[in-house]
């Protein structure tokens, strides 16, 4: 018999160490995750944060949502992220992603959000018809030599030309490195960088200053929060493979890079790398500071050349687009934030490249 199981975040770190979710085949939360969950600032213990379908000891569904924040007409309003949605094979095409997100949406007094979606997540949640486009960014995507053997294995490319194209885009790389020796960008006078593995005090209070510009008002809170407990983690004893999401990779970093004016720190941003894929996600800059933000992503990237890198900030990525080198190929690239409520968005909040579940995946 089918069962529909919700797990409220105050029962979430019993049920991780229960009878039920250790015998489940397919885990509905990795490890990480629930740590994450369970010290989200904006979290309450009422939360509902999963919900299942089960079947005996057998998943065939679950999503999972937590807790977000946004600042609107002076009003602080709670809303659910949905993040993490499965239906077992056997289960497909029944409706239950679809019934579980109308649960969520009732439990979360009618007020969701997602990003950085699957397209079959993408299209499961559209077809509730809940949700409409709360913000599209307008970014973009760079790539390196190194990126096209997997973009044409992706495209299904037949395999006896895929190691060709291993070959070529090695040379291809190993000459575009020489160029970029020889044609590093320059740096902005009187400008200076700091990279750290965590954000400092002094971080953190630009972000709490800064806070109120952004839509979704991440703080020192959230950033601490989002740094201790991530969602993937490189340690290789404690990857989950039961569960159907990634928590695992061995090559990944999350990063803050301190701009310094005239040795005084005016800003800094976040950025992740993951196995070739670099992504940067929140800027806490005044606008004076985003070329120096775009010189040293070039220059960092010119170094470093990971397979590709995305910018969805739309002036730094319009800078960086203007000044395309050390990048082989750029082009544009985007990503919609959906709402089932709705916002009016102020010209003077900004909307993050990492709001959402985006930073942690």
């Amino acid at each position: 018999m089918e069962q529909v199981i919700r797990i409220r975040l105050d029962e979430l770190e019993a049920f991780v160490g229960s009878r039920l979710f250790h015998s489940l085949d397919v885990k509905p939360i990795s490890l990480q995750r629930a740590l994450s969950y369970m010290h989200n600032p904006n979290g309450k213990p009422e939360d509902v944060v999963l919900y299942m379908v089960t079947k005996g000891e057998t998943l065939a569904a679950f999503r999972t949502v937590w807790a977000g924040k946004l600042k609107n007409d002076n009003r602080e309003l709670r809303f659910g992220w949905c993040s993490g949605s499965w239906v077992a094979p056997a289960y497909r095409g029944k409706g239950m992603s679809v019934m579980l997100l109308r649960e969520a949406y009732a439990d979360w007094q009618t007020r969701l959000m997602f990003t950085n979606y699957s397209p079959g997540g993408q299209s499961a949640n559209l077809s509730s018809g809940l949700f409409v486009p709360l913000y599209t960014h307008k970014g973009i995507r760079a790539y390196f030599p190194s990126a096209y053997p997997a973009i044409l294995a992706k495209r299904g490319t037949g395999w006896f030309l895929l190691p060709i194209a291993k070959v070529l885009a090695s040379l291809l790389g190993s000459f575009w490195k020489l160029i970029g020796s020889y044609s590093s960008p320059v740096n902005p006078v009187g400008y200076t960088f700091e990279v750290l593995d965590m954000p400092d005090k002094e971080c953190l209070e630009i972000a709490d200053s800064m806070s109120e510009t952004t839509f979704f008002g991440r703080g020192s809170a959230e950033l601490e929060w989002i740094f201790r407990y991530p969602w993937v983690t490189p340690d290789p004893l404690v990857p989950d493979f039961s569960y159907p999401f990634s928590s695992y990779s061995g090559e990944f970093s999350l990063k803050v890079v301190k701009i310094k004016e005239n040795s005084v720190t005016s800003g800094f941003f976040i950025f992740s790398e993951r196995e070739g894929h670099l992504k940067s996600h929140h800027f806490y800059l005044s606008s004076r500071d985003f070329l120096a933000a775009a010189f040293w992503i070039r220059a960092y990237c010119g170094k470093n050349q990971p397979d590709f890198v995305t910018i969805l900030h739309p002036e730094i990525s319009r800078e960086v687009r203007k000044h395309w080198f050390p990048f082989f190929y750029v082009k544009g690239y985007g990503q919609t934030i959906y709402s089932t409520f709705h916002m009016s968005l102020s010209a003077d909040q900004a909307i993050q490249d990492g709001d959402g579940d985006y930073i942690f995946t």
